[in-house]
This record gives C-alpha cells, sequence and structure tokens, in this order.
C-alpha cells in the first residue's frame, strides 16, 4: 500500500515540477529593443548586425539605428558592423543604446 501511495505521488508531482522548470525558463527571456549609434557623433548606425552570444538570432538596425532582439537576462548582445570596433553588451534591461567607436585602420606601403 505505502509503494502504491508513493508511486502516485511521485506520478502528481512529476508533471508539477516540470511545468515548474518550463515557466521559469520562460521567464528569463526579454526582448530587448535598443538603438546603436556612432559615440562621436550620436548619429544611427543602420546595418549593424546585433547578435545574441553563442545563438543562433540576429537581427540588422534600420535606417534609425534601432533593432528589437529576444534575449535570455544575463545574455550578452554582439554588436558589429564594418568600419567601427565590435562590442559586447549585457542583457540588463529591456531597453539599450549602444555607442560604436570607429576603428582605426593603419594602411602600409603598398608595393
Amino acid at each position: 500500500m505505502k509503494q502504491i501511495k508513493n508511486r502516485f505521488l511521485s506520478l502528481l508531482l512529476l508533471p508539477l515540477v516540470i511545468l515548474l522548470f518550463v515557466f521559469q525558463a520562460h521567464a528569463q527571456n526579454v526582448v530587448v529593443t535598443g538603438k546603436v549609434l556612432e559615440i562621436e557623433t550620436a548619429k544611427p548606425i543602420e546595418g549593424a548586425t546585433v547578435s545574441v552570444k553563442n545563438g543562433i538570432q540576429k537581427v540588422n538596425t534600420n535606417v534609425g539605428g534601432v533593432f528589437t532582439i529576444a534575449a535570455a537576462k544575463g545574455s550578452s548582445l554582439v554588436v558589429s558592423v564594418v568600419g567601427y570596433q565590435d562590442k559586447q553588451v549585457l542583457v540588463g534591461s529591456s531597453s539599450l543604446t549602444i555607442e560604436l567607436t570607429p576603428s582605426t585602420v593603419v594602411l602600409g606601403d603598398v608595393v
């Protein structure tokens, strides 16, 4: 009788525990909206790639430098565009302003 009672309780609690884990994992994701700007002029940067580090999701900024991406809280976003240094930012809120620094290219003598 005790074995039946224990088995019944475990079968009853298992779906509850799984459900709690699913809600916990889902609750940690946040939709991040941000703007990518040039640090010296504060002009928006169009076409910058914003991606979740070690993830598959990537988006590009629009004409106003704005992007929207889903990411887990605490993860890192990588922002890159030709002519600027890449930047990593930590997802701590649902709204970000990211400033990129122009890359300095030193050209050597061409032979």
